[in-house]
């Protein structure tokens, strides 16, 4: 956890479960190599205590000679969660993780352990929350988690050390202090040793974490087709724990583990089909077989591209093809069967200042045997045509009119005929997939 030429940048908020810490490290810093530094995130929330708090912390860092990063936030109008309190305090440690190119000690210890446990099993975690707290977890390590909270308050006693008291710790309206201050020691009461139990049972559901998060990657990469897209068929075989890890790791991935509720819905669609929002930028559709993972803010491609022959990647994944023929050497009246969007039309009725583009607001499209034009943007949704596809797919236009559409095929009008001499074929690859998305 720590060797020797580790920077250690200890998590001091002034409580005694950090002060213990702190001063444990300090002790050993010169007998294990290591290089001590402190951090401390003042959020404001209990105004002159929070103050009182920073002062502390920066009075000893500079009587200990240690160097100290710290930061005040400023707390958010009305109700201030604790969410929102961890997330600026974990953000700050990271920050600082990375310019020091340091591990971050945290003060959780045994009690903290058996709290998370029995919060989590109160949620109706699964595994990985039955596991508790980490004792490593990226730059954050915890040296604790195997003392409780009375063997720190000996160690405090013993060297006579200094630390500061949260008065919110007695609020019982605070979950976790409730289970602090009333679950565990009746547990304690009507069982002894429960504490140790419940860190017990965490370490082992660890390893079985650990063995199930291993199973459920390999399940991820053997569905997966390509980026945010796997075949729904492997995932919904495949054990229905391992796969239910495999879309929470999948959702923690997109979003946040707290989606990872959502795991259930998404695993039924895997059989039923539909989509599961996932907050308000992440959606994860089922739909022809494949599980895919599409953004709720498409950002519409813009780019322009010459008639020409050739072949031409696209943004967005997909390939572009224009072909010129000799007719008759090919059967350009027979619809290639391989690839529904391969397209014929009469190579001399298309002016080479042609050219081709994404969409635009307005483009109108006269589809071959049909007597009225309709706004592409019409057809899309007729068509079901996914936003996520709407924003790559070219057209091609000579000025305002389009003349060839992918999924639609050329316009009205540029039908090959007896008198044809030249025709141009236009097929786009990796695109089946992303039509008829529901």
């Amino acid at each position: 956890m720590i060797k020797n030429g580790d920077t250690v940048i200890v998590a001091l908020s002034g409580g005694g479960d950090s002060m213990a810490l702190f001063h444990f490290l300090f002790l050993r810093c010169k007998e294990w190599g290591i290089t001590l530094r402190a951090v401390h995130v003042n959020h404001g929330i209990r105004g002159v205590e929070s103050d009182e708090d920073a002062l502390f912390v920066r009075q000893l860092c500079a009587d200990w000679g240690v160097a100290l990063d710290e930061t005040r936030l400023i707390p958010p109008q009305g109700h201030v969660s604790e969410m929102w309190a961890r997330e600026k305090r974990y953000s700050f440690f990271e920050e600082c993780a990375r310019k020091h190119r340091a591990k971050i000690a945290l003060a959780h210890t045994r009690s903290d352990q058996a709290e998370t446990v029995l919060l989590n099993l109160a949620r109706g975690c699964a595994v990985r929350g039955a596991a508790g707290i980490p004792p490593v977890r990226g730059p954050f390590i915890r040296p604790l988690l195997d003392v409780s909270h009375e063997e720190i308050l000996t160690y405090l006693k013993k060297y006579g050390l200094p630390y500061r008291v949260d008065s919110t710790n007695q609020d019982r309206s605070y979950t976790r202090n409730a289970i602090r201050l009333e679950v565990l020691p009746a547990l304690e009461r009507t069982r002894p040793g429960a504490e140790k139990a419940l860190a017990r049972f965490a370490e082992n559901m660890m390893q079985v974490s650990s063995f199930l998060d291993q199973q459920a990657e390999t399940l991820l990469n053997d569905a997966q087709i390509q980026r945010c897209e796997y075949d729904a068929s492997i995932l919904k075989n495949a054990h229905p724990v391992v796969c239910k890890a495999a879309l929470s790791i999948l959702i923690a991935r997109l979003v946040s583990k707290e989606k990872t509720a959502l795991v259930p819905f998404v695993y039924d669609s895997l059989f039923s089909g539909g989509a599961v929002q996932l907050g308000r930028e992440w959606v994860l559709r089922v739909s022809q077989g494949r599980l895919r993972a599409e953004s709720t803010h498409i950002r519409e491609e813009t780019w322009n591209l010459p008639y020409q022959e050739g072949i031409f990647p696209l943004p967005g994944g997909i390939e572009l093809e224009v072909q010129f023929f000799s007719v008759p050497i090919v059967d350009v009246f027979r619809k290639d069967e391989e690839k529904a969007f391969n397209f014929y039309a009469d190579c001399d009725k298309i002016l080479r200042t042609a050219q081709f583009r994404t969409r635009r607001p307005g483009d109108v499209f006269s589809p071959p045997g049909q007597t009225h034009s309709k706004p592409l943007k019409k057809l899309y949704s007729q068509a079901k045509i996914s936003p996520s596809a709407r924003a790559v797919w070219p057209v091609l236009v000579q000025g305002s009119r389009v003349l060839w559409a992918a999924g639609f095929g050329f316009a009205r009008g540029l039908e090959i005929t007896a008198d044809t001499k030249k025709a141009v074929k236009i097929t786009i690859r990796q695109m089946e997939e992303t039509k008829n998305e529901r």
